[in-house]
């Protein structure tokens, strides 16, 4: 038996006699099996073992049985006690969800302050069919059903080439203790329902489940393998960037044959989740203008392309300019830095430059962000022309029309829509003494 557990560890690479090992031990049968086999095959191991102080006396019990056992094999022990139920209100988890969460914390954070290179559970092929029907029922995607693998980063389960069979035999074989928790008796717990109602009937249709959907999982480990090798190339080729933009190509990404599954992928990772991205997915074909949010990202559909970005408010605040100010005014605003001039200073002005007459300029101007009831006069469109029109004739997306100012003269006429056109009235003349010079840096 101790054969199949190395031969089990060193065919999958899942770690050496040289590493420095931390088991995470909870007295119960499958960690203590674990730890057995691990400190008869000559590992370099320490433990870790929670307390959740959920049931009373045996959570201590617990504690000082994993204790007791690693003092007498002179094996380093680690334990914690957490409030688990303090932690899920809090942060309104459930008391499932609030340990895990707090032991792989820890977990990360012992091997980090010990040096140890991997953080060994005590999961098998029991817990993988568990895991793959609690996934199914969530709603998870492809790799919910893939179940658990053999190794994840620093997570390593060198019991996965046993069941729950398997363990139970080779325990009492061994003589090992453990611990009964007898909370994984009670059906209050979705994995516990599984475990005790789902799974028997289960096993009645198809005896050899648990073998059977390990099997699949573990191909399917090789799907998803392939599948993100490839995933970078499929999405070279529909993304391009620029600034703070991503914008994905329609026609590019609909030529792929799981493009549905391509956005999920592409998408996820800013935040959005599946039923999201369906929406996203199926509005390809739709007319442009709709913004779909997350916490920290916007993506918009736009003709030809999806665009995506960081979520920002990007509305300009809006300033009063007095006579006195110019040649002074310099106003960073999100992330362009604005100045005014007086043409015949001679300055010298960096990015783009607006030049204006100043002929017709009353004071206070006013800088800010264009409105949907603007009009500009124009040449050659016999009189005013509504900003929103204007940037729609030039094909504007919405975020690019969020970063659009004015420049209004206090008698409320609009004297320049952004570097975009400027008001007839205000066109720059011929003598430099009588323009200004507005300047953009970005």
């Amino acid at each position: 038996m101790y054969t199949k557990f190395e031969k089990h560890i060193e065919s999958n690479a899942l770690f050496s006699k040289n590493d420095k090992l931390i088991a995470a031990v909870s007295g119960g049968r499958d960690s203590m099996l674990m730890l057995h086999l691990l400190k008869e095959a000559g590992y370099n191991i320490s433990v870790a073992h929670c307390n959740f102080q959920l049931r009373g006396n045996d959570s201590i019990a617990d504690e000082d049985f994993v204790k007791g056992y690693c003092q007498r094999f002179n094996i380093p022990f680690f334990a914690i006690k957490f409030d688990t139920k303090e932690y899920t209100v809090k942060h309104k988890f459930s008391t499932q969800e609030a340990a895990r969460k707090l032991r792989y914390d820890w977990f990360e954070q012992l091997s980090i302050e010990h040096g140890f290179q991997y953080i060994l559970t005590a999961h098998h092929k029991d817990d993988n069919l568990e895991t793959i029907l609690h996934n199914l029922i969530k709603g998870s995607k492809l790799r919910g059903y893939a179940g658990i693998g053999n190794k994840k980063n620093k997570i390593v389960r060198p019991l996965m080439c046993y069941t729950r069979k398997d363990i139970d035999r080779m325990t009492d074989l061994l003589s090992i203790g453990w611990r009964e928790d007898l909370s994984n008796n009670s059906n209050n717990y979705s994995r516990n329902f599984l475990r005790n109602e789902v799974i028997p009937l289960l096993k009645k249709l198809n005896p050899n489940i648990v073998e059977t959907v390990y099997d699949n999982s573990r191909a399917t480990l090789q799907y998803i393998a392939f599948f993100e090798a490839n995933l970078k190339k499929m999405e070279k080729k529909c993304i391009h960037k620029k600034g703070e933009f991503a914008y994905i190509n329609i026609d590019k990404l609909l030529k792929n044959n799981i493009s549905e599954a391509l956005l999920w992928e592409i998408l996820k990772k800013y935040g959005f989740n599946y039923a999201t991205t369906k929406n996203i997915f199926l509005s390809l074909h739709k007319q442009p203008g709709k913004i779909w949010e997350t916490q920290s990202h916007q993506i918009l559909k736009d003709r030809d392309c999806l665009i995506l970005r960081k979520k920002m408010e990007r509305k300009l605040p809006r300033y009063n300019i007095t006579e006195e100010q110019i040649g002074s005014f310099r106003q960073k605003v999100g992330d362009i830095e604005l100045q005014i001039q007086h043409a015949s200073s001679g300055a010298s002005l960096g990015g783009e430059t607006l030049t204006i007459g100043k002929s017709n300029l009353s004071y206070p101007l006013t800088l800010r962000h264009w409105e949907a009831s603007d009009k500009i006069m124009l040449k050659g469109v016999g009189g005013a022309k509504k900003v929103s029109d204007m940037l729609t004739d030039l094909k504007m997306t919405l975020f690019d029309k969020e970063q659009v100012f004015v420049i209004q003269n206090s008698d409320g006429e609009l004297v320049s829509v952004d570097f975009l056109r400027i008001s007839e009235r205000f066109k720059a003349q011929e003598n430099n003494e009588n323009n200004l010079i507005i300047s953009v840096v970005k």
